[in-house]
């Protein structure tokens, strides 16, 4: 224990144990392609709700309690996020939905597949709007994304993160589509590193998804290649000026790729302590095992 005099403030939480995030996406791989499918071709929207809570926010909710059990104090994954991370996330979730509508009206030209421009029932609408989200970006951005975190490179994790997230979905026609939103909400969740701008981009993007496919059923000319070039922009502009949380005002180009490419926003390879003494102007950051990092 520390020395009266000493203060103690818990840091951002270790990443989840490998083992054990593995072990909750194979549980989640599995279960949602099994039990899961059947339960939605069972009974569609109910089916839908059962296998987000059951495949996804329960294996993730085990994994995260069980990483943050030695932990006291406010999780920066989890605290509400400011008004401009907000809008911002519904922002992109909104020019991310148009992005991924032109890929996928692109995708099915190739394939001489119609546009369903159907919209789905109330019950579906408000499962896209709110379980959805909740309970998939739990599974991979606090937990799949962390981990990869600590391996590899920002870039790397990010990607890597998208490409299971476009997999999970099941769908190789929807790939694109999954595969963009997959990745721009891993750069949220980089830039901003807490869960609910995820949240809010991923329902923004499936609201938005819903009606921007109801119209390019009726008005496909308006979701060409050139379209998706426009709104590249704007997504571009937004994703690349979110600063990220280590140096909250780092918006030289150079610096943003020397650290998506070489650097890390891993947190600390285990629990962690910071100690500051009122006797000195230093940080001394001690893990459970006691030694100094």
């Amino acid at each position: 224990m520390p020395d009266s005099g000493v203060t103690a403030n818990a840091t951002r939480p270790p990443a989840p144990s490998g083992v054990w995030v593995v072990g909750a996406f194979a549980f989640c791989v599995l279960g949602g392609w099994t039990v899961g499918a059947l339960l939605q071709v069972w009974r569609f929207v109910p089916g839908f709700l059962l296998t987000e809570l059951l495949f996804f926010a329960a294996p993730a909710l085990v994994v995260l309690l069980r990483a943050r059990r030695c932990r006291s104090g406010p999780d920066p994954d989890f605290q509400v996020p400011g008004g401009v991370d907000a809008m911002r996330a519904g922002l992109l979730g909104v020019l991310a939905a148009g992005l991924a509508v032109v890929a996928g009206v692109g995708v099915r030209r190739g394939l001489d597949l119609p546009l369903s421009g159907r919209w789905p029932e109330w019950p579906l609408i408000l499962a896209l709007a709110l379980p959805a989200p909740l309970a998939e970006e739990l599974m991979f951005r606090p937990v799949v994304q962390r981990i990869l975190a600590t391996f590899w490179q920002p870039a790397a994790a990010v990607s890597a993160t998208a490409v299971l997230f476009g997999l999970i979905h099941g769908s190789f026609l929807r790939f694109p589509e999954t595969f963009l939103l997959g990745f721009l909400s891993g750069v949220v969740y980089l830039k901003s590193g807490n869960y609910w701008p995820c949240v809010l981009f991923h329902a923004a993007a499936n609201l938005a998804g819903l009606a921007l496919w109801s119209l390019a059923a009726r008005a496909p000319a308006l979701f060409h290649p050139l379209t998706g070039l426009a709104l590249a922009v704007p997504v571009l502009v937004l994703t690349w000026s979110w600063p990220p949380p280590p140096q909250p005002r780092r918006w030289n180009w150079r610096a943003h790729l020397r650290w998506a490419l070489f650097g890390s926003n891993a947190p600390p390879p285990g629990p962690c302590l910071l100690y500051t003494s009122d006797a000195a102007d230093d940080l001394l950051c001690v893990d459970l095992g006691g030694r100094r990092i």
